[in-house]
């Protein structure tokens, strides 16, 4: 993936992934037939949650698709992590109390920090909802980071950065 390199040394400079304009125009909200069967399968099938994550991992490289929030914001899927977008899909959204408690403190001029952003299922509608707060998310795993890149391309929110780093007390792999 392109973006951030190993930070081997506390002087190394951290850089936001960026997303071209290019990189997020092949995004659609059409679901190919397997991811629509992998969401079936997570809603009524007792251990439906392993059926997205093959589905997503064995079949879904090529997929540029997306999911819509509660707040009408897209989310650019990716597939190896397929069994969080169909949960989103299935119950709503994801931690929507953590969501609200973020939107009731946050103030216009205040930075906010989503650390392990995963899906980007709280950065992305924070800063849809506060255009003046300024959201930096850090998520550690690379495809996971470019999505909620692409997802704040998608939506067109300049307040956000993205970084693929994990964040903890040592530095370290």
């Amino acid at each position: 993936e392109k973006g951030i390199s190993n930070m081997n040394s506390a002087t190394a400079e951290l850089k936001p992934l960026h997303v071209s304009d290019t990189d997020a125009e092949n995004w659609s909200e059409q679901r190919p037939m397997l991811m629509k069967l992998a969401q079936f399968c997570a809603a009524h099938l007792p251990h439906g949650r392993r059926v997205p994550r093959y589905i997503g991992r064995r079949f879904g490289a090529g997929w540029r698709t997306t999911i819509r929030l509660p707040e009408g914001a897209r989310l650019a899927v990716d597939p190896p992590h397929l069994e969080t977008y169909a949960r989103i899909v299935r119950k709503g959204g994801w931690e929507p109390w953590v969501l609200k408690a973020c939107l009731r403190a946050l103030r216009p001029g205040e930075v906010f920090f989503d650390i392990g952003a995963n899906a980007g299922c709280i950065t992305i509608p924070v800063a849809q909802a506060l255009p003046q707060v300024r959201v930096i998310a850090f998520e550690p795993q690379a495809s996971l980071a470019r999505c909620v890149a692409v997802s704040a391309k998608l939506n067109r929110l300049d307040n956000v950065e993205v970084y693929t780093v994990a964040l903890g007390e040592k530095q370290g792999t």
